[in-house]
């Protein structure tokens, strides 16, 4: 199989990325940041989109496990 049919060909890790991705890029860091954390005090919310802003590795880094799940699970509901 060349690679070109293999990329069109969507595994399963593959549709996690596109939906990952899609939603990240098309969801308002405030509507994330809610999502995630639900009501959040203080500055905490402002840091959380400063990481957004920062880019998605940085973003993606500065969650724990059962956040990035989180993310993943909205993700793949959407999408």
């Amino acid at each position: 199989m060349s690679w070109k049919e293999e990329i069109k060909k969507e595994s399963n890790e593959l549709k996690i990325v596109n939906s990952l991705m899609k939603y990240y890029f098309n969801t308002r860091p405030a509507d994330l940041v809610d999502m995630l954390f639900g009501e959040v005090y203080g500055n905490y919310g402002q840091q959380w989109e400063g990481y957004y802003r920062a880019g998605f590795q940085v973003f993606w880094g500065q969650l724990d496990n059962d956040n990035r799940q989180k993310l993943i699970d909205a993700a793949l509901e959407k999408y």
